[in-house]
């Protein structure tokens, strides 16, 4: 019951019918007393055709082309035709409809098991108000799912990759962690239920409900992943406090000798929901998302209840609420971050104001390791705490957490374990007092505990159980009807003495056994929600379930640590899939035919160059196809991926030594998991995509808001960029101290706020230079916050919160400098197409600044670490630059004016200026990206409050917004000649080499519109260390147009050839593309670490030429989609032949057509569905065959010819043998199937169907006349002519020519059956 609205309880037993055109459930509930009991529903069904007056009156009919609808008997003939029925099936449950590649499925629950119990209030009415206080308590049923099946909702034959997407989603489902509740609600919590709170996070099995449509949902019963367990629980009462020592032992007996009031039981459950939201397994789903959904979120509900009283106690778990993944590495992945901070900073504060609206209250407690591997994600929680709580300078938010830092593996390793988890529970329990517990309807729990580690699996199993047993204090004794002040739990000192502990006995007491089956409970419960994640049970299950650590629990959990790295390799990625299918990520990839209908789902164009990276790492082919509305990625194991075309919000591209082109595509809402990572094996195919997405989605909006524009021309925008820095170690506290303007006065888009010494006192956490009231008017959003340790260096960088969308390849660094405190730290940033980065620290010298730049990892690492950068700004305290390398290489300031009077087209531009309290700012600008002093300020240098310099306030020229598909594509290359290198200096690295030693060199160039890697052939060995390349090379361009050519800088690099090893850089050269079609010569200056180490001379032209082989149509139609496909298609691939015709090699590509093509399978997921295969052929798990996939498991009988079912569907039948066999189950034999017990004497209406085996489940006797031999149970005949079904209480007589026939056989007593 939801908000009022009466919810009808679903069927625990129904009857399938399988029809030509449709499939009918009829309810026989009232036929099953419990339906547990093997065979119990099969029995129902049968006993459902005895007589016409017990039939159930409730039908659900399922058209496989029409909306189901609801019927009753009396409507029953015309709600399908009883002769037409194909066969039958039982089912326990109705979980939902699934699709598979052949189409839409019924899943059914067909086995269930009891898994404990739920307390329900008997006095609620259906119109869902509370119940009055003292109403009784009642305990409902709640059931685990341990078999399913599919049911078929469609007319057509069942495909084989039915068979191969569903496999992995039957094991999940079967896996024994899935659970409802006919009478209760399991999906919220008691309190919610009280208040009538809504919520379907932790309804699992909603994606699977919703297709039924509102008139059908109501059969299906509402589940949740995750765990239920109840035990009984006899407690006791004491009066007194005593005093206890280590050397004492409390027994059961000295406990009753001191009890005052008699024992009595209470029920105690634990209820965990794992939350549908970004749900996965370990490796896979990791940190927060867009949304705020964290990985692995668990609500964990501990019930005590009595028949009149009920009080509940929650808590919550969840992965670290910052985007993070763990990818690189074989054995133990190190942990990294994988986004912005302005990005975690937005889906941490949706996280915790969630938790805010649902719990109220929270305390966060991190039990992740403070130094190791897992320091920077215990960094990164305590930051965003810590920006939480200070947003201004007033109260922190109500939705910001009281944060509990607590590194357990330092605290509680070995013998310390006693003592260090009582100093946490000490820093908790004044918490757990102020946020109570749910008592009845009398009070409130008003706050919760989040808990995590890294996995949220074993140290988090351990405290979660050491707060539910210090709230079973206080649920005990409300149960027992004491006052708050009698409920008091005992206090906790962690710097007890060693021998005697004073503690002030409980109230309400448990004897030793109730204890060891609470901690048992709880321990369960800890393996069920790590087998749901990590595939194994909870490590550190000793300290769960006894309260110490043992050399056995050592040992197995070095067992699971093994078991979950063959995971890691060999299981998670099949088990992620199906919880993306279960769940609605993931849609089974059609195998029908399109039909003339779904014209408009004909792919615009389709990509198979591209690999989808999925959340552990592995690479996986996939096709992309772009649709009407949707960006649909297949994979090969019959899985689609759908991504709303309207949704495209971003993209990143990440390039690297050891990684090939990746692309990050970020999109809006909760749909799908963001962002989407491919690779590509080239820039230009990575490039040629991105601009067919772009151009397809109409994400025109990518493109900057007209506002930040105001004077820009047309295809350049202009953005204000402002860097200011402090002089001494004072470190301002708000935005006025910082000389921030107000919004009013027409505020920079891009700040970079630097603090070259933040001092001791310093703010924590790397925010030292960050505003307290940076959100006090909501003008800006910091983008990165960085800063040392111990007092060093610190810088925040701002950007407007109206150009914040278009920010991305957020990078930041810190490098300390050597024999100093101070350093350097580097932030990194794209923004309309332009890259920036900014540094800021103390130093001193050229010398410390360059080797600090080497040392930062930001930006892409295969490229210089300066001169990749469109512009680069250096700021603060850094010492005397005027002999920096880059000065004298690049000579002279940028043009203030427009584009068109930017630096001369060969070079860059570098500058220096001091000023004021030793500090200083070094800028450099790549060729051709032009900037301009901001008029309207002040003189750069000025000193605002507290010693604050502006050291830079300019206007920098981005580029344009985004690529396009040409209208009118071009043939663009650059050719070079005579290529040459002049006064060469190796690296440290070779100079060692003698100078006579022959060496050989070649250049190797880069740049997102090439259209490949393209590198010179390498030099004759020459010992002169100058190569030269004489003739001519080509580089091949994937332009838009001739102008965004004006836009492109191209990044050289020389290697020298390296025998032994790896080839060394020599050093790095950039230029920009020559828009003259005459040969000019250039020379070039080749650094190294920001030094000079030879010169790169030589001559280079443009070539450029239209394509006239173009479809006569405009792309401006292209967001119309179907009928500009074939025209878009040939200009893509125009586009390539273009570009491809300048190459070297002389070669025209063709645009590859993947509109067809299927994604190709690994050889890595290959071996991991063989080694699936064997596994599952050890286990004994065999799949059903796809004959008979989703069909009926009995055939109709003799019931389709009777009259009686033609006529009511029913078929009138002694009970006979099958009262006597309602209790009796079949176990499965070598199949792993159940074979159920049929009806005796004449025909029957539940009869199985012919399968396709060779196997035969029968249990036989002998018998001792006539050569008879008597079956008790249905067997198959596997002859392919005429199917026929044995029944029970048939015999087998042979008679003298071999021949085999069937006689009845009196109806069978209890001696007679055969148990199991």
């Amino acid at each position: 019951m939801e908000g009022g609205t009466v919810v009808r309880r679903p069927p625990c037993a129904f009857r399938v019918l399988h029809c030509a055109d449709r499939i009918v459930l009829e309810d026989c509930s009232d036929l099953v007393v419990d339906v547990c009991v093997p065979n119990a529903v099969v029995d129902a069904v049968n006993r459902m055709s005895a007589a016409a007056a017990r039939r159930c009156g409730r039908l659900l009919v399922l058209p496989f082309r029409a909306a189901p609808f609801e019927s009753d008997s009396a409507a029953a003939a015309e709600a399908y035709d009883a002769s037409r029925i194909l066969g039958m099936d039982a089912g326990t449950a109705l979980l939902g409809v699934l699709t598979l590649p052949s189409g839409p499925y019924l899943l059914l629950a067909t086995e269930v098991k009891r898994a404990g119990t739920v307390p329900v209030w008997t006095g609620a009415g259906e119109d869902g108000a509370r119940p009055p206080h003292n109403t009784p308590v009642a305990g409902a049923a709640v059931y685990v799912v341990s078999r399913v099946r599919f049911v078929k909702l469609h007319g057509g034959s069942a495909v084989r990759a039915d068979r191969d997407v569903s496999a992995a989603a039957v094991k999940m489902l079967e896996s024994g962690f899935l659970f409802f509740s006919f009478e209760a609600d399991l999906v919220r919590t008691q309190q919610k239920q009280l208040s009538g709170s809504r919520g379907n996070a932790f309804w699992w099995n909603k994606p699977l409900v919703m297709p039924l449509g509102a008139s059908a949902c109501g059969w299906a019963v509402r589940a949740v992943m995750g765990y239920v367990g109840t035990i009984e629980l006899p407690i006791y009462r004491h009066r007194e406090a005593t005093t206890t020592t280590t050397t004492t032992t409390t027994t059961a007996a000295t406990m009753e000798e001191t009890a005052d009031a008699p024992v009595q039981t209470v029920y105690v459950t634990v209820v965990s929901r794992k939350s549908r939201r970004r749900a996965g397994t370990r490796y896979n789903s990791r940190g927060v998302d867009q949304c705020g959904h964290v990985a692995n979120f668990v609500e964990t509900e501990q019930l005590v209840y009595t028949p009149h009283h009920l009080s509940a106690f929650v808590s919550v778990r969840g992965s670290i609420p910052v985007f993070w993944k763990q990818t690189k590495g074989t054995l133990r992945p190190a942990p990294e971050l994988d986004g912005s901070m302005m990005l975690s900073e937005q889906a941490f504060s949706q996280h915790f104001k969630a938790l805010s609206r649902s719990y109220g209250k929270c305390t966060a407690v991190s039990l992740v390791n403070l130094d190791g591997s897992e320091a920077p994600l215990a960094l990164a929680y305590a930051r965003h705490v810590d920006m939480a709580r200070t947003r201004s300078t007033g109260q922190p938010p109500l939705w910001a957490p009281r944060f509990v830092e607590f590194d357990f593996h330092h605290h509680c390793s070995g013998r310390e374990y006693d003592r260090g988890l009582c100093a946490l529970m000490s820093r908790l329990l004044n918490d757990l007092d102020a946020y109570g517990v749910l008592v009845d309807e009398r009070q409130l729990q008003s706050g919760v505990f989040r808990v995590n580690c890294v996995d949220c699996l074993d140290r988090t199993g351990v405290v979660q159980s050491t707060l539910a047993k210090q709230a079973l204090q206080r649920q005990l004794a409300y149960a027992l009807g004491l006052t708050a002040m009698e409920a008091e739990a005992p206090t906790l000192s962690a710097d007890a003495d060693a021998t005697t502990a004073v503690q002030w006995t409980p109230a309400v007491q448990l004897s030793p056994d109730s204890e060891v089956s609470f901690m048992r409970l709880w321990g369960s419960n800890a393996d069920a929600l790590a087998y749901q994640y990590a595939g194994t049970g909870a490590m550190k299950s000793d300290m769960t379930r006894t309260g110490k650590r043992s050399t056995r629990g050592l040992l197995h959990d070095g067992f699971k640590s093994a078991v979950r790295i063959f995971n890691k390799h060999f299981v998670d990625d099949d088990r992620q899939e199906a919880y993306d299918l279960l769940l609605g990520y993931a849609s089974a990839a059609s195998t029908v035919a399109e039909s003339s209908a779904a014209a408009a789902d004909v792919p615009w164009t389709s990509f198979d160059t591209a690999q989808m990276i999925a959340g552990g790492g592995e690479r996986v082919h996939v096709v992309i196809h772009l649709k009407s509305a949707e960006l649909a990625v297949r994979t090969a194991e019959h899985l689609e991926y759908d991504y709303r075309r309207d949704s495209l919000a971003q993209y990143e591209k990440e390039s690297g030594r050891r990684i090939k082109h990746r692309l990050r595509l970020f999109f809006s809402g909760a749909h799908q998991p963001s962002p989407l990572d491919l690779q590509f094996h080239t820039a230009s195919a990575r490039e040629l995509f991105l601009r067919t997405l772009i151009t397809w989605s109409g994400s025109y909006a990518l493109a900057l808001p007209p506002s930040l524009l105001p004077h820009a021309p047309a295809g350049a925008f202009r953005v204000q960029v402002r860097v200011a820095s402090v002089g001494q170690s004072i470190w301002p506290a708000t935005a006025a101290d910082w000389g921030l303007p107000q919004s009013s006065k027409n505020p920079p888009t891009v700040v970079a706020l630097v603090l070259p010494d933040s001092g001791p006192a310093g703010r924590r956490f790397g925010l030292a230079a960050l505003p307290r009231d940076l959100d006090a008017d909501g003008l800006y959003r910091c983008v990165a916050a960085r800063a040392l340790p111990q007092g060093g260096a610190a810088m925040a960088v701002l950007v407007r919160i109206d150009a914040a969308d278009a920010v991305s390849e957020v990078r930041e660094s810190s490098v300390a400098a050597e024999n100093s405190l101070s350093g350097l730290v580097a932030v990194s940033l794209r923004m309309y197409g332009t890259a920036l980065c900014f540094c800021g620290g103390a130093l001193r010298g050229a010398s410390e600044l360059l080797a600090a730049m080497q040392s930062a990892h930001v930006g892409r690492t295969e490229l210089d670490p300066i001169l990749q950068w469109d512009h680069w700004y250096a700021a603060g305290v850094l010492g005397h630059l005027a002999a920096v390398p880059l000065l004298a290489a690049f000579p002279g300031a940028p043009n203030d004016d427009h584009l068109a009077a930017a630096p001369p087209p060969y070079g860059a531009a570098c500058e220096w200026v001091a000023t004021a309290g030793q500090r200083s700012v070094l800028r450099w600008s790549a060729p051709g990206r032009a900037r301009v002093n901001n008029s309207a300020a002040e003189a750069i240098g000025r000193v605002e409050a507290r010693d604050i310099a502006v050291l830079v306030d300019e206007y920098v020229y981005a580029l344009r917004c985004g690529p396009q598909i040409p209208q009118q594509p071009v043939a663009a290359a650059v050719h070079l000649e005579n290529l040459r290198v002049s006064r060469l200096q190796l690296p440290p690295p070779a100079a060692h080499l003698a100078s006579d030693i022959p060496l050989q060199f070649y250049v190797a160039f880069a740049h997102d519109l090439l259209v490949e890697a393209l590198a010179t052939p390498p030099s004759h060995p020459i010992p002169d260390r100058r190569p030269r390349w004489p003739g001519r090379l080509t580089l091949p361009f994937l332009p838009s147009d001739v102008a965004e050519l004006e836009d492109a800088v191209v990044h050289g690099q020389l290697f020298y050839v390296e025998p032994l090893g790896e080839d060394g850089l020599c050093g790095s050269f950039v230029f920009r593309v020559p828009m003259e079609a005459s040969a000019r010569p250039f020379e070039l200056p080749l650094l190294h670490g920001g030094n000079v180490v030879g010169r790169v001379s030589g001559v280079m032209r443009l070539g450029v030429r239209r394509v006239e082989s173009l479809p006569s149509s405009s792309l401006s139609s292209m967001p119309g989609m179907a009928r500009s496909s074939t025209d878009a298609r040939a200009n893509v691939g125009a586009v390539d032949d273009a570009a491809l015709a300048g190459s070297s090699a002389g070669t025209p590509g063709a645009w590859p057509d993947a509109s067809g093509s299927a994604a190709r399978r690994s050889g890595k997921r290959r071996v991991k569905k063989l080694v699936g295969s064997i596994a599952d052929w050890v286990r004994g798990e065999r799949r059903e065959s796809t004959a008979t996939f989703g069909g009926p498991r009995y055939g109709a009988g003799g019931y389709a010819g009777s009259a009686g079912a033609r006529s009511g569907m029913v078929v009138e039948e002694p009970l006979g043998l099958t009262h006597q066999l309602q209790n009796t189950h079949l176990q499965a034999g070598a199949g792993g199937r159940e074979r159920a017990a049929w009806r005796a004497e004449t025909g029957t209406a539940f009869g199985p169907e012919a399968v396709p085996t060779n196997e035969e489940d029968e249990v036989t006797a002998s018998s001792a006349a006539d050569g008879a031999v008597e079956t008790g149970w249905a067997t198959f005949d596997d002859s392919p002519a005429a199917p026929r079904v044995r029944l029970a209480g048939e015999t087998d007589e042979t008679d003298a020519e071999g021949r085999t026939t069937s006689r009845a056989k009196a109806p069978a007593t209890s001696n007679d059956l055969i148990r199991f």
